[in-house]
Parts: structure tokens; C-alpha cells; sequence
């Protein structure tokens, strides 16, 4: 299974945090859009992970260990829909490349970065996840 490692962090959410207000609305509204800050993910990366409808992102906080996988129906470059966004970044839509379409986010198991390896290196997710610059990572499950 190929899939996206995708980083965020609290910096700009408001006092319950990111995963607070991506779940609030998924409970609203039966999905909700989630901005990925930074460069757009490819098409080739998108067409790999949505198959048949649907797929799988994990979702890392930067600094922690939580990891949470979140089932995603579409990714798009650029904002679709600007009201299923948490209002706490409507207004700064324009710096986010990819928004992924999420419809559950649930924990993820501790060891998932240990099976999971970066398709361009063949680096584990788990030896790199807190060195690495990058704001996503294209990998596959081993």
C-alpha cells in the first residue's frame, strides 16, 4: 500500500488544537478539508493513493509520537469548497498547495513508521520522521 506521511503541528490552530477542529467538523458535516502548507502533492502521488474512491494518509504531529491515519476521497490543488475549512485558516487558504478531503481520522497503531518506507530513498519512515525537512513523504508499506 502506498501512502502519504503528512506532518502538522498546532502552531496556528486555536486553543483545542488542529485534530480538535478537523473532527469537529467531520462530525458536522461528514467530511471536512484538510490544507496541506507548502508545495502541491503531484497528481502521480494522488492517482497512487486514491484508489477505487478512497485511501489512507498518516497524519504526524510535529514533536510528538501521535500518528493518526485519515481516510482521505480526494485531494486537490487548491481549495474546493472554503466553507468545509476550519475557520481558522479560511483566510490563509492561499498558502496551502493540496487540500485532502477527510472523511475519518482515527489513531494509528505505535509501530506504523516502522513499516513504512520513503518510495525514494527506501529510508524507514521511523529513522527519519524527525530529521527530515520535508512536509510530506510518498512511502509504502513493507
Amino acid at each position: 500500500m502506498k501512502t502519504i506521511v503528512l506532518r502538522f503541528s498546532d502552531s496556528f490552530a486555536p486553543k483545542d488544537g488542529t485534530l480538535a477542529e478537523h473532527l469537529k467538523m467531520i462530525k458536522e458535516n461528514g467530511f471536512v478539508w484538510w490544507g496541506k502548507r507548502g508545495p502541491r502533492i503531484s497528481q502521480k502521488a494522488i492517482k497512487d493513493i486514491i484508489v477505487n474512491g478512497e485511501g489512507k494518509v498518516l497524519l504526524v504531529r510535529g514533536g510528538t509520537k501521535e500518528k493518526y491515519w485519515a481516510t482521505v476521497t480526494e485531494i486537490s490543488d487548491g481549495c474546493p469548497q472554503k466553507s468545509m475549512v476550519p475557520e481558522y485558516y479560511r483566510d490563509e487558504i492561499t498558502f496551502y498547495g493540496s487540500f485532502l478531503r477527510i472523511t475519518k481520522i482515527e489513531c494509528a497503531e505505535d509501530n506504523v513508521l516502522d513499516r513504512l518506507f520513503v518510495l525514494t530513498t527506501g529510508a524507514k519512515m521511523s529513522d527519519i520522521i524527525n530529521r527530515a525537512m520535508a512536509s510530506y513523504f510518498i512511502v509504502e508499506e513493507k
